[in-house]
């Protein structure tokens, strides 16, 4: 019996031995208050977070390596998830993790802004506090008919307000297209997508000179996007 128990012992330190190699590849973050952590990661490389949407990361010592116990399995303790993990195209939020499409880069300086290579696309994803779902909404057209009164002389207007059927998401957008346009001819085409997931109501805003909206494929990148059971505020 006590052979038994000692060959299972010594399995389970074989396969986190493996599980402590792996994580030496794996890229380190810095917690909001200045903490350098190592996540702990499911097969699919996603973080894992505790049911109060906190990051379970290792517990390492002073010199940065994983502190194990006396069985050899690794500490692990919560931290608060950061507002981003950058693991080169794949990135990973407390709300959703998204694997950017080909031609795509974050902005590693501003949170939550994706930009088109060679192009002057972009995507700003935030989450909206303090609304419900038709309150942003209401409020958005608020805005827009601001826009419209306060346009500068020379400059057209149009926008057209419907629904998307964010078919990858499994929900329904608001959206609007909003076309921009100058005395000089430039035009600009601004996509608004609002929706609730899980709780969260998202804000979606495109930007893209009109010449390049098509090619900026913005639905391709909706696509990329995977959103989490959690909800956020």
């Amino acid at each position: 019996m006590k052979k038994r128990v000692a060959i299972i012992a010594a399995i389970i330190v074989l396969l986190f031995a493996f599980a402590l190699t792996a994580c030496k590849n794996k890229k380190y973050y810095v917690d909001p208050a200045g903490n350098t952590m190592i996540p702990v990661t499911d097969e699919s490389n996603n973080t894992i977070l505790n049911s109060e949407g906190n990051i379970i990361v290792y517990q390492t010592n002073e010199n940065g390596d994983i502190e194990t116990d006396e069985s050899g399995v690794p500490r692990t303790l919560a931290s608060v998830f950061p507002e981003r993990i950058i693991d080169g195209r794949f990135i990973q939020t407390p709300t959703y993790t998204l694997t950017l499409p080909s031609g795509w880069s974050v902005d590693e300086s501003t949170y939550g802004v994706y930009r088109k290579k060679s192009s002057d696309a972009s995507i700003t994803i935030d989450i909206v506090k303090d609304y419900t779902l038709q309150e942003y909404y209401d409020y958005t057209v608020g805005i827009i008919e601001q826009i419209k009164e306060t346009k500068a002389e020379g400059t057209t207007i149009t926008v057209s307000d419907d629904t998307f059927e964010y078919v990858a998401a499994k929900t329904t957008a608001k959206r609007f297209v909003i076309t921009i346009e100058n005395e000089k001819g430039e035009s600009l085409k601004r996509l608004f997508l609002i929706f609730e997931i899980n709780g969260n109501i998202y804000k979606f805003l495109c930007d893209a000179p009109s010449s390049d909206y098509k090619k900026a494929n913005f639905p391709e990148f909706f696509s990329a996007i995977n959103y989490k059971n959690y909800k956020y505020y």
